[in-house]
């Protein structure tokens, strides 16, 4: 559990870094942390649509990696599969286009 309160300092930040970096869930998705990033969405420590600096939701991240684990916890979280980033490139998009077929079977499956 102290991994998600350290994850959850990373939110208190100036509103600068934390519209480059994300939020925690953000920090949760990149290391491939699927347990952490379901505890925060159960604890509702953040929002799971939330965007980084680049427009991306955590979702965008989990579906790069191709992360089905990530991809599930997220849409059970209440991701929207439909937000876009400021290229206006939804998830499922951006996995189609990098051959990350895997994570965007799963997204259309649930």
């Amino acid at each position: 559990m102290s991994y998600v309160k350290n994850l959850l300092t990373i939110q208190k930040r100036t509103n600068v870094d934390e519209n480059e970096n994300g939020t925690a869930l953000h920090r949760a998705v990149q290391m491939g942390n699927a347990v952490m990033a379901k505890s925060l969405l159960d604890n509702r420590s953040v929002w799971v649509d939330e965007e980084d600096g680049h427009g991306k939701t955590a979702l965008h991240y989990s579906m790069e990696q191709n992360s089905i684990e990530l991809v599930e916890v997220l849409i059970a979280g209440g991701a929207n599969v439909d937000c876009v980033d400021f290229q206006g490139t939804s998830a499922c998009h951006l996995a189609c286009k990098e051959g990350k077929i895997d994570a965007v079977r799963v997204s259309l499956a649930l």
